[in-house]
């Protein structure tokens, strides 16, 4: 019989990975530390991951093979669904466990109530478990909360899925979105940071993470995973609208650039400006758009930003004929006019140069065939 009361519920979604799923298993099962579950969902894998996983004899597993396949998002929604733990870890099952991972991250989790999740440092291998010389795409220092949300929105997400842990508190009523495939983790963890909880990173490498040749992992860039994660990016980003507070927007965005006093009724009108200020990444000027579009459909939303800032419908024009953000900036709408000519002329002046640079090398190219260059290299 199963542990009733496991202090730790690991959680692996599988899917195509009858090469690698006994090794993440092995790894959850051999950890040091007791007592753990370990929570197996095969998403309807076409290979042999589930004979896999079922040769494993251990009261501690707990398998739930799928007949149809929904998703990384439904397999791990399906074992957060059946966690009895207090903590949850993560696994990818092409990934492993360092036998000491899980005590680390209970004990890091039990010293500091403020933190939500706890994240490990990493060793990158290969498809035969052979280190990679290969640079971790993911944070490797720790961030406040406010700092952490400041960068999930400016630049994206930080955080390695397959080495986390968090208390099952911290994610109560969360879960991972369905309708997410590249970008659910970071969906995960920017609703986490919102509901107020703070993430540690463990500079220890006690993850195996695996990256696979022939672009098979899930994250792999190409084209169509990048054209869906502009589009899940923006419905990310949607979450910070939710931002409880001005206090707590101006925590976040200390770097903000509206004048005159915060309202608390007006956050979703300074989210979407911040997204518009300076010369923003596309994602995020679609997004400030798209959400100060739907925010002045309220009358009551319009002649509230129109009182409190200034702003006007003839502002959102002008933003969606431009990047930088102006009228509620400090320095005004000449000076970001002016600003925005710059940008303009140094984009020319760029490409100006890139032609001259062109020009030059196919000259040198030219001398280099020549017979005077061939005799003033003899000097």
């Amino acid at each position: 019989m199963p542990d009733p009361t496991p202090a730790v519920s690991i959680v692996i979604p599988a899917y195509h990975h009858e090469a690698f799923v006994g090794e993440a298993v092995r790894s959850a099962l051999t950890q040091d530390f007791d007592p753990l579950e370990v929570i197996v969902v095969d998403d309807a894998s076409p290979d042999g991951t589930s004979a896999v996983v079922e040769a494993f004899d251990d009261p501690r597993l707990r398998f739930f093979p799928q007949r149809q396949n929904g998703g990384i998002s439904a397999a791990s929604n399906l074992a957060l669904r059946e966690c009895r733990g207090r903590f949850v870890a993560l696994l990818g099952s092409d990934d492993a466990m360092h036998p000491r991972r899980v005590a680390a991250q209970v004990a890091a989790l039990e010293a500091d109530a403020s933190l939500g999740a706890v994240f490990t440092g990493a060793e990158i291998i290969g498809d035969r478990g052979e280190p990679l010389d290969q640079e971790w795409p993911y944070a490797a220092e720790d961030r406040t909360r406010e700092e952490s949300l400041r960068w999930f929105f400016l630049k994206g997400n930080a955080l390695c899925a397959p080495s986390a842990m968090f208390r099952a508190d911290a994610a109560r009523g969360m879960e991972f979105d369905p309708r997410l495939l590249q970008l659910q983790d970071y969906d995960f963890w920017v609703q986490m940071a919102l509901a107020g909880h703070g993430f540690r990173i463990l500079p220890e490498k006690l993850t195996r993470y695996r990256v696979r040749s022939g672009g098979e992992n899930t994250s792999a860039p190409n084209p169509e995973r990048e054209a869906r994660i502009q589009f899940e990016r923006i419905m990310v980003l949607r979450r910070f609208l939710a931002i409880r507070s001005a206090a707590e927007f101006a925590a976040i965005f200390p770097d903000h650039e509206i004048e005159g006093a915060l309202r608390d009724d007006l956050v979703p009108l300074y989210v979407a400006l911040r997204a518009l200020q300076g010369n923003p990444k596309p994602d995020l000027r679609e997004f400030g758009l798209r959400a100060l579009f739907d925010f002045l459909g309220d009358p009551q939303n319009a002649a509230a930003a129109a009182e409190a800032h200034g702003f006007r419908m003839a502002d959102f024009f002008r933003l969606t004929g431009t990047s930088p953000l102006g009228h509620l900036s400090r320095a005004g709408g000449a000076d970001a006019a002016k600003a925005d000519q710059a940008r303009r002329d140094a984009e020319a002046n760029l490409k100006e140069a890139k032609k001259a640079a062109n020009k030059l090398e196919k000259e040198i190219a030219r001398m280099k065939s020549a017979s005077l260059w061939k005799r003033l290299r003899g000097w």
